[in-house]
């Protein structure tokens, strides 16, 4: 006669309980889960409302599964509607792509790319790398951004790579490469890569009429600035990647005033 109980090991002790038909792995007897999809025997289920995927191993209470590959790891509650999970601990928030390694997921949504280490929680990533995919808001405190694009949000420490920078708010921290398109960028070390014209301002540039441009304490019309920037950035001991960035920040003021959008300051 088969077992109808089992110990989940979460406090409870025996309680009722079936193997599942597809891969034998255990789940709670007031949970749904369809014969189609399969729950190998490394699986515990405790919780959670299951329309698809593919449940090798980890240990479920919580969340909504339409979908993904499932190795190891913890899962409370979230949406899950496909990706690769091979360990860390969801909390909530929507995973719907990409490799889930390690680490805490509390909220926001991944949709791509790896997530190897860290916590992100209700939209805070605090470290690890995020190697791809959309950063769409929250706050990147810490950790190493590889790849992908990032939309919106705040950048307060950690070292920007690559990728895109397309919106929100650079605080601190390192940019070695990839493109800054746009958002604010108000301190932190710019060492590599393109700033493009389009955004706002950097937080030490203002545009005061009639087309007057201040970069840091340094103060000239438009016009100067565009004649002799690399002479004013030089005399100012400059190095060439600072020269080539004042450059870029002059064309972005400049830009700037010939959008029509005026001065940022009176």
């Amino acid at each position: 006669m088969p077992k109808t109980t089992f110990d989940f090991g979460d406090g409870r002790g025996e309680v009722p309980a079936r193997q599942h038909p597809n891969g034998e792995g255990w789940i709670d007897a007031k949970v749904e889960v369809l014969d189609a999809i399969y729950v190998g025997q490394a699986v515990r289920i405790t919780g959670g409302v299951f329309h698809g995927g593919e449940f090798h191993g980890g240990v479920f209470c919580g969340g909504e599964f339409h979908g993904g590959e499932f190795h190891r790891g913890t899962f409370y509650e979230g949406q899950v509607g496909g990706g690769v999970y091979r360990g860390g601990v969801l909390g909530g928030g929507g995973f719907h792509g990409g490799e889930f390694h390690g680490g805490e997921f509390h909220g926001g949504v991944f949709r791509e790319g790896e997530f190897r280490g860290g916590v992100f929680y209700k939209g805070v990533f605090y470290g690890g790398e995020f190697r791809g995919g959309v950063f769409h808001g929250g706050v990147f405190r810490g950790g190493v951004f590889r790849g992908g694009m990032f939309c919106g949000g705040e950048f307060y420490e950690g070292t920007f790579h690559g990728g895109e920078f397309r919106g929100g708010v650079f605080h601190g921290g390192v940019f070695r490469g990839g493109v800054f398109c746009g958002g604010e960028l108000y301190e932190g070390e710019f060492r590599n890569g393109s700033f493009f014209c389009c955004g706002v301002l950097p937080h030490n540039v203002t545009v005061s009429a009639p087309d007057e441009l201040t970069i840091g304490c340094v103060w000239h019309s438009l016009d100067h600035w565009g004649r002799h920037v690399r002479k004013i950035a030089a005399d100012h001991g400059y190095d060439d990647q600072q020269i080539a960035l004042t450059e870029q920040v002059v064309a972005l003021a400049t830009a700037y005033v010939a959008a029509g959008l005026g001065p940022t300051e009176k």
